[in-house]
Formats: structure tokens, sequence, C-alpha cells
């Protein structure tokens, strides 16, 4: 710990910088006000108006430059909320000044950016922790705990359809911001897998297409990323996890999912994070919670837990970058019609 981070800990504050000032940035700030020894000091987003709006809601300075935000502000903790493919060069530089780094996921875009970060923060010694919040919802933990009990037998097949209509957010879309939703969203997925059936994948095969070329919401955008997919992941563990996907729907059909886990004793569906249905030979179990969870909160509880108790946060750049290559392997599978190894 250098001598920067142990007159900060003496302090009992963490001074929260956030870089980028879209809904992610909004969402850390709201859960960052929460927490009784967090002062929100800073915000820095490249769109000025934006930037001022947050930093006038929770009482920061704006900053058109996360750089001049850094070089300007004593913080000890940065935020780290732009798109995946501007989360590397914010989070090096925090690392750089002594800072705690809480990034959105995904890591990057390339396995060079996620190890670059991993790299920058094991060598200042500071945390790096990942918004993986599903981790933390009721749904996940009672399945955490119904599969150490084996409670539908393994192996299992884990299957999730998502289907979407374009999203608001056009860097959703762009191959070059968020890598659409294999880039965006599948990693929560990857994450979900990997954590909870205590393993790691082997091999990755996917077909994918672009259901939103030629739709008018994305003709700004010069290249578009896979849009709509279907993944088969095998696991170490001989259990399998399948994903349908799509982010091309035309406006208006919203956003729908169902995921179920299919064992050779039973079946778990899960409705989100707030209930899950177990049905087996000798009938069915319902488990919900009447008080929905804040995940995103209760993610940052744990960051400045690891960090006051020297711990490892339970979501790490490690984590991420495991779900980062199986991302990578996915678009490798659909653009070479093969299984890619990820052993």
């Amino acid at each position: 710990m250098t001598l920067q981070s142990r007159r900060w800990m003496l302090m009992s504050e963490f001074r929260i910088c956030i870089v980028a000032a879209g809904a992610r940035g909004r969402a850390h700030a709201r859960a960052w006000s929460q927490i009784p020894d967090a002062q929100l000091v800073a915000v820095a987003d490249v769109e000025e108006e934006r930037a001022h709006a947050l930093a006038n809601e929770y009482g920061m300075r704006a900053y058109a430059d996360f750089r001049e935000m850094l070089e300007r502000e004593d913080c000890n903790v940065v935020s780290v909320c732009t798109p995946a493919s501007l989360h590397c060069a914010p989070t090096v530089l925090a690392a750089q000044k002594g800072c705690h780094v809480l990034c959105e996921k995904p890591i990057a875009l390339t396995i060079e950016d996620g190890e670059a970060m991993i790299e920058a923060t094991r060598k200042a010694n500071v945390k790096l922790g990942f918004f993986f919040q599903r981790r933390f919802g009721y749904a996940s933990q009672k399945l955490d705990k119904l599969l150490a009990e084996n409670a539908v037998g393994r192996p299992v097949l884990w299957r999730i359809f998502s289907e979407a209509e374009i999203r608001p957010k056009l860097a959703m879309h762009d191959k070059h911001g968020n890598n659409g939703p294999i880039g965006d969203y599948c990693p929560h997925l990857f994450d979900r897998w990997r954590w909870l059936l205590k393993t790691e994948a082997l091999r990755v095969a996917a077909r994918g297409f672009v259901y939103a070329r030629g739709k008018p919401e994305v003709a700004s955008i010069r290249e578009l990323a896979i849009d709509t997919a279907a993944i088969i992941i095998e696991f170490a563990s001989g259990d399998i996890g399948a994903i349908v996907i799509t982010w091309g729907l035309p406006r208006g059909l919203g956003w729908r999912n169902s995921e179920a886990i299919l064992g050779p004793n039973g079946i778990i569906d899960v409705d989100g994070e707030a209930k899950l249905t177990i049905s087996r030979p000798e009938g069915q179990e319902t488990f919900t919670v009447e008080d929905k969870l804040d995940m995103d909160l209760a993610l940052v509880q744990d960051f400045i837990d690891a960090i006051r108790t020297n711990r490892t946060p339970k979501a790490t750049g490690e984590d991420a970058l495991a779900a980062l290559k199986m991302s990578l392997a996915t678009l490798q599978a659909i653009e070479t019609g093969n299984w890619v190894s990820l052993a």
C-alpha cells in the first residue's frame, strides 16, 4: 500500500471520482451516495452538459477530461463507466495515481487491454473490481446453494433466451464501442456460469447475424456489431450453457428473458433475481423475495469491504478477463463456423 493510500485509509473516507456520466455513471453515483464513508467529489465526461448535470445532482465538480480530473482531484477510488473500448486508459491512469478502480463490465474489447488493466492495478497494489452485480441477486445466491446441494443433479444444461429490440444506446450496437450483446451483455451470463457452476469453459460454438442492419435507428454506426446469436459452451465440469440472444428486433417489442437449468433430476426455472422455481418428481418449490435487493449497492459495499479488509473483491479482473475470452471465442466461432477452444 502506498503512503498516499495509508493516509486515505486513516481518514476513514472514500473519495470517489466517476469517469463517464451516462446511465451506468448515474447508477454508480447513486450507489456510492448511499455509502456513509464515501464522498462523491468529481465526474468527467466528454459531453460536458451531461457531466455538469450529474455533478449538480450529487454536489460534485465536473470535467470534460478524466485526465484533468485525476490530476486535480484528491480521490482514492475511481468508477470507470465508459463504453468498454475506453476502459483501459482511465483504469491504468487511476491505478498509477494510487486509486482503487471499480469498472463496468466487460473489462475491455481486447485481451491486451484487459491484461494491461490487471497489471497496472497489481503493480500499484490497488483493488480492481468489476460490476458483475448479478452475483449479489437473491436468485443467484439461492442458485449457488441449490447447485452446491446438487438439487437437480449434474451435468446441467443451462439455457437462456434473451430477446430485445434495438437498444437505446448506440454504443451497444457499435462493433468498436460495446460490441453488441456478445461483448456487452453476454459477459454477465458467462460470469454467472463460471461462478455458479464452479468451472471453466472448454470450447464454444456459435452462429450469429446482424438483425439491426438497414434499420434507421443505427444508420449512423459505421460498423455494426453482431446483435443476434445462438451460442453453446461446453465446460470442464461436463455442464453445457446455451444462449439464444438478440438485440436487433424492431422497436416496440421490448425485452423478454427466459432462463432454466435442466438436470437429470429436475428443472430450475429462474425469473429474474426475485424468483425461482425448482421442479422435481416429488413436486414444485418456489423461492421468492419480497424486498428486491439493490445489487449495485451490494456490489459497491463488497468493494469497499475488500479495500478495508485488504481482500479480493468478489468480482475480480481475472473474472472479467475470463468472461471477455469467452466473448471473443464466441465471435471467433461465428466468424469461422468452427468450435473454438478455450482450454
